[in-house]
């Protein structure tokens, strides 16, 4: 046996100004304007929910080219961290956050290490070794971080992004360097807002 609850109805006053947003909103929700504006509430709910937990909207580039893609969640910046691969030619770059479900989302991006080609002394020692190897890895990017087709996206150009997730930090450690780990285990047991009797 099913129980129907009746839902009372609501009156919204709209301006005259805003009457126009309404009407198209209502022909983008297939003519119901209570479903447009219950999507719309559930919008702002979560936004106000997820700002009121310290957590903002992030957009990570992902994959490798010209052509960027991305991926895109509510989470707050843990920690940030960065090594150099193999000859030092290029660098990988980790960005960790704290994700709406408590989860760990880390951006993982490897790219070359602008400030190693081009400080001077690398130059005037004569070292150059590498540049064959290396430059070939990342030869669309140019000095001043655009690409071949002129994109000036330097947060991606010349290099790979992927985004992975984990439930812990005891996961987290499982699959990256312990240095990444201890950091982010420091950071989260540190509080984000310290509360000062001054």
């Amino acid at each position: 046996m099913y129980k129907y609850r009746r839902v009372p109805n609501k009156t919204i006053y709209v301006s005259d100004g805003d009457l126009p947003v309404f009407q198209r909103a209502q022909e983008l929700a297939g003519g119901s304007l209570s479903a447009a504006i219950t999507q719309a509430l559930h919008g702002f709910v979560t936004a106000k929910e997820a700002q009121m937990q310290g957590l903002s909207e992030i957009k990570v580039r992902v994959g490798s080219g010209d052509v960027p893609r991305y991926q895109r969640f509510r989470g707050a910046l843990v920690a940030r961290w960065q090594h150099q691969l193999g000859t030092g030619a290029q660098v990988e770059d980790f960005t960790v956050y704290r994700t709406a479900k408590q989860a760990l989302a880390v951006h993982r991006r490897v790219h070359p290490d602008w400030k190693r080609w081009s400080d001077p002394k690398r130059w005037a020692s004569g070292e150059n070794s590498v540049w064959s190897q290396d430059w070939d890895v990342d030869w669309h990017v140019g000095w001043n971080g655009e690409s071949a087709s002129g994109s000036s996206d330097w947060s991606g150009s010349g290099g790979t992004g992927a985004l992975e997730v984990y439930d812990s930090v005891a996961a987290l450690r499982d699959e990256l360097p312990a240095e990444l780990a201890d950091l982010v285990e420091q950071n989260l047991a540190t509080p984000e807002v310290e509360d000062l009797d001054i």
